[in-house]
């Protein structure tokens, strides 16, 4: 494997490092809350089956 594609690699792994803890502070912040709509618990329920499933890349980016 080369060094550029070492760094690429490596810089995919930062981003995905990234989204997972942005994922982990997102699940505390929302485990602090106690009224949570229908749609934010079901959102909540479909971003935690894909983290178990590994299918980071289906995660929608919420700003």
């Amino acid at each position: 494997m080369t060094t550029k594609n070492e760094d690429i690699i490596l810089k995919r792994i930062n981003q995905l490092e990234g989204k997972i803890d942005r994922i982990e502070q997102l699940i505390m912040l929302i485990l602090d809350e106690d009224n949570l709509t229908e749609e934010e618990l079901l959102r909540v329920t479909q971003a935690d089956k894909l983290v178990k499933e590994k299918a980071f890349d289906k995660l929608v980016l919420v700003k």
